[in-house]
């Protein structure tokens, strides 16, 4: 039987750790026959807009999500958020500290070794 229908709540672009841009995204989606996606890029939605923009092309549904890093008891936690608007100025501000936080992170392991 084939299925019908299916989508993935759960992609990252190469605005974060994933492999392919917002358009091959799209592209793989409809390849797959994907109806929906949600791109939940770590700490970002930069490729929200692009992917939406994208996806019209073949009708594919895009959910604007995030994956947001945190931490609890000591631990890392990855939270999903869906439906978040691309242009809220609080999760951008977000992105923008933690994207320089991630910086100075990778230059102090680099004068480590």
């Amino acid at each position: 039987m084939i299925q019908t229908n299916l989508i993935d709540l759960h992609i990252h672009t190469n605005h974060s750790d994933g492999l392919f841009s917002p358009e091959k995204v799209v592209e793989v989606a409809n390849r797959l026959k994907l109806k929906a996606i949600a791109i939940t890029d770590h700490d970002t939605t930069s490729a929200v807009v692009e992917t939406i923009h994208c996806a019209k092309k073949y009708g594919i549904e895009v959910v604007p999500g995030i994956e947001i890093s945190s931490t609890w008891n000591k631990r890392e936690l990855h939270i999903l958020g869906y439906f978040v608007d691309p242009y809220n100025s609080e999760i951008n501000e977000y992105s923008k500290l933690f994207l320089a936080e991630r910086k100075i992170r990778a230059q102090k392991n680099c004068t480590k070794t």
